[in-house]
C-alpha cells in the first residue's frame, strides 16, 4: 500500500487509498512530520486495520473520549467541569497536534507555560484530563506510550491557609446567628462535611431517633442548573455521629421549613429565604462577608480543617477519623490535616517525657534493673 503528502496552505497532509476509500488527514507543520505520519499511518493498518481513521489528532481524540468513554467513566458534574478545561486550556494549543507529535518535551514545555500563569491545583485537572485521553488512546494502540508519564507538573504551589482558630469561629457562629446561613455553618462545624454534601443534605437523611447522618448527596452547579449527584468517592458514601446540640438546632429548623411550607422529608436542609436551595458560591459569599466584618479571612473548607485537626487533638484514631471524613487513604488525612498546633505540641512533649519517666523511675535507671543491661553507663556522654 502506498500513499503521499501535499501541502494544503500552510501545513501539509497525507492520503492514501483503503478498501476504495481515500483517507486523508491534514494539520501537519512541516513535510517530513506528514510523511512520518504517512509511515505509521500505513504501518497501523498492515498490523491493526484501519483503527486511525477516526483519531489522529489531539482534537479528534478529545472528540471521541467525550463521546464515547467519559459519559460512561465520569460522574456528571466531573463530565462537565473536564470539558469546559479541555476547551479552555488545552484544546487551542494542543488540539491540532498529531497524537505521534505530542512528544513529553512539548507537553513539558506546555505545561511550563502553564505554571507562568497557574497554580499546581490549578494545573492538576489539565494534567489529569491529557492523561485520560492518552490512555484512551493507548488501549485504542493509537499511541504506544503515554507520554505524560515523562512530563514533571512543577506548578507553584498557592499558599496555605492559617488554620481558623476557635475564637474565631465562635465570634463568626454568633455573627451567623438569625441569618440563612447559621445552618449550613453549623452542619460544617459538628460533622466536617464538604460543602457540597452539606447542600446535598435533604431531611430524609438524618435519623434523630438513632442520631445519626447519612451522607450519600452532593449538590453541585452543571452549568447553570443545581444538580444532585452522588458524593465524590465510594469512601465519601458514609454514616455520621449526630451530636445532641446538632440535633436541636436542626429541628428549630424543621419548624421555621414548616413555618414558611418548604419542608417536606426530602428537602434540602439548606435553604436560601425563598425556601430555595443554595449555590455554593451564595453560601460561602454569605458567610465570608460576615468573617471579613470580624476582620479576618475564612474559607468554608477550613470548618473541614478545624473539625479533622479537634478529632486529632482529642486523640481520634486517625483511621476513625479518615472514615468519619470520607477520605479514600489515611495519608490524605494526614498530610493535609495533622497540622501541628500548639495543643499538639504540648502533648507531644507530655508523651515523651512520659516515656523517659514512668512509674517514678527514669528509663536509665530501669535499665540498670535488667540483667542484661547491668553495668551500661547511662549517663549523658
Amino acid at each position: 500500500m502506498k500513499g503521499a503528502v501535499r501541502k494544503r496552505g500552510a501545513t501539509w497532509s497525507y492520503y492514501f487509498t483503503y478498501n476504495k476509500k481515500r483517507i486523508e488527514k491534514g494539520g501537519f507543520g512541516k513535510k517530513r512530520l506528514a510523511e512520518k505520519a504517512l509511515r505509521e499511518a500505513l504501518d497501523d493498518i498492515e498490523t491493526h486495520g484501519l483503527i486511525n481513521e477516526v483519531v489522529h489528532t489531539l482534537a479528534e481524540l478529545a472528540d471521541y473520549f467525550f463521546e464515547n468513554v467519559a459519559p460512561y467513566k465520569l460522574k456528571d458534574s466531573t463530565f462537565y467541569n473536564y470539558k469546559k478545561c479541555y476547551e479552555k486550556h488545552i484544546e487551542k494549543e494542543l488540539g491540532g497536534y498529531g497524537l505521534r507529535e505530542l512528544t513529553p518535551a512539548l507537553l513539558q514545555r506546555f505545561f511550563d507555560t502553564k505554571n507562568k500563569v497557574l497554580m499546581r491545583a490549578s494545573m492538576k485537572p489539565i494534567k489529569s484530563i491529557l492523561n485520560n485521553l492518552f490512555k484512551a488512546a493507548y488501549k485504542q494502540e493509537l499511541i504506544k506510550e503515554n507520554p505524560l508519564l515523562k512530563v514533571e507538573l512543577n506548578g507553584r504551589k498557592s499558599e496555605r491557609r492559617e488554620l481558623v482558630g476557635a475564637e474565631d469561629l465562635a465570634r463568626l457562629e454568633k455573627s451567623l446567628q438569625g441569618t440563612q446561613y447559621h445552618i449550613a455553618f453549623q452542619i460544617g462545624y459538628y460533622t466536617g462535611a464538604r460543602v457540597g454534601e452539606i447542600l446535598g443534605l435533604t431531611w430524609d437523611k438524618i435519623d434523630f431517633a438513632k442520631k445519626k447522618i447519612k451522607i450519600e448527596q452532593n449538590l453541585q452547579l452543571i452549568g447553570n442548573d443545581l444538580v444532585l449527584t452522588t458524593v465524590k468517592t465510594e469512601s465519601s458514601r458514609r454514616v455520621v455521629a449526630l451530636p445532641d446540640d446538632l440535633a436541636v438546632l436542626l429541628k428549630k429548623t424543621i419548624d421555621l421549613q414548616k413555618y414558611r411550607h418548604s419542608y417536606s422529608p426530602t428537602a434540602y436542609v439548606c435553604q436560601n429565604k425563598k425556601g430555595s436551595p443554595f449555590r455554593r458560591t451564595a453560601l460561602t459569599w454569605g458567610i465570608c462577608s460576615h468573617a471579613k466584618k470580624l476582620d479576618f479571612d475564612f474559607n468554608f473548607h477550613q470548618l473541614r480543617h478545624f473539625h479533622a485537626t479537634w478529632l486529632l487533638e482529642v486523640g481520634a484514631p486517625v483511621k476513625a477519623v479518615q472514615k468519619h471524613l470520607g477520605h479514600s487513604r489515611v495519608d490524605v488525612t494526614l498530610n493535609i490535616y495533622a497540622h501541628a498546633t500548639a495543643a499538639m505540641d504540648a502533648q507531644l512533649e507530655k508523651h515523651l517525657n512520659e516515656i523517659c519517666h514512668y512509674g517514678g523511675k527514669t528509663v536509665a535507671n530501669e535499665w540498670q534493673g535488667v540483667p542484661e543491661c547491668a553495668g551500661i553507663n547511662t549517663s549523658r556522654q
